[in-house]
């Protein structure tokens, strides 16, 4: 009897969080491989973990736990008038707990934003005539293009024996700055690769059928885009960063 979508979700979830044994982590993957409908939801699933694991857990501001503390040591300090003063004090802690969460919401969404900035500069690659401001396979052509027109010059490498092949690279607007893109080619798929300032941390990101996915070193925060799943562009992310180190 096939598995309801209820059982199908409760099993993708087991599968992610690594509560699966061997055997039925191996008969899941089976079920992956010939279930088209299947693959989807646990390539959606996989990218909402991603994104909420790329959440910033930011620390609170030490003037702001400092003033929690005060808050909370001036209301021990004098139990006996506890009644308003603890409430008082619950309702200082909530409030500036509550400051620091929307700081951070804040910040989470103009990562997001960029992202889909991102995303969008992809789109409007695919609806030009091509989807770069220079043709070229040739990373020594490509990359002297880019150190000419823009302050960073990125990194440009040629991953044709891997499956991507360079095909040419574009300059786009990105946060009001310009930045480089290098396009690759996966078969019938391009793959845009956005380079941005580095120590960049920005979620995993699905808009309109294309993925988003980030990474990050000590020369630029890349993010690549395509149509593919997410699983592979995680494959080019492993392939570009061990062509680059």
């Amino acid at each position: 009897m096939r598995a309801s979508p209820d059982d199908d979700d409760l099993e993708l979830q087991a599968y992610l969080d690594g509560e699966c044994d061997t055997d039925a982590a191996r008969a899941f993957e089976q079920r992956l491989a010939g279930d088209e409908s299947l693959r989807l939801r646990f390539e959606q699933m996989l990218a909402l973990s991603n994104a909420l694991r790329a959440i910033p857990q930011e620390d609170m501001p030490q003037t702001l736990r400092a003033r929690v503390g005060a808050t909370v040591a001036g209301a021990s300090s004098r139990e006996r008038r506890w009644s308003w003063q603890a409430l008082a004090a619950a309702v200082i802690v909530g409030v500036l707990i509550s400051a620091a969460a929307m700081l951070t919401l804040d910040r989470y969404r103009s990562r997001q934003d960029l992202v889909q900035q991102v995303i969008a500069s992809h789109v409007r690659g695919l609806l030009a005539p091509q989807p770069f401001d220079i043709a070229s396979s040739d990373s020594h052509v490509v990359r002297p293009w880019f150190a000419s027109r823009i302050a960073r010059s990125p990194q440009v490498l040629n991953l044709a024996q891997q499956g991507f092949k360079l095909t040419g690279g574009r300059i786009d607007i990105v946060g009001n700055t310009p930045v480089p893109t290098v396009v690759y080619r996966h078969d019938t798929h391009v793959v845009s690769l956005t380079m941005l300032a580095p120590g960049m941390s920005l979620p995993v990101a699905s808009q309109s059928g294309y993925q988003a996915l980030s990474w990050s070193d000590s020369k630029a925060t890349y993010v690549a885009v395509c149509d593919l799943p997410v699983k592979d562009l995680a494959n080019f992310r492993r392939i570009f960063t061990a062509a680059s180190s």
